[in-house]
C-alpha cells in the first residue's frame, strides 16, 4: 500500500514499468480491500478515485493508520 501510494504521488507517465507496478499494485490492493474492516475498505478504494483531494485523504490516513 504504501508503495502504491509512493508512486501514485511521484508517477512518471513516460515510465511505462511504473504503470505496470501500479496495476499490480491495485490488483493486490483489491485482494486486501475484500478482506479489510469496512473502514479500511473505503480508504483502499477511495486511492482510485478521480479526485485529487480524496486520494490524498485516503492516502494520508492510511498512512498514518498503517505505520
Amino acid at each position: 500500500m504504501i508503495k502504491y501510494i509512493h508512486l501514485v504521488a511521484n508517477f512518471d507517465a513516460n515510465d511505462a514499468s511504473q504503470g505496470e507496478q501500479l496495476r499490480s499494485l491495485k490488483s493486490d490492493l483489491e485482494g486486501v480491500a475484500t478482506h479489510a474492516a469496512p473502514d479500511f475498505q473505503q480508504l483502499i478504494q477511495a486511492l482510485w478515485s478521480a479526485n485529487i483531494n480524496d486520494f490524498k485523504a485516503a492516502g494520508a490516513e492510511l498512512l498514518t493508520r498503517c505505520s
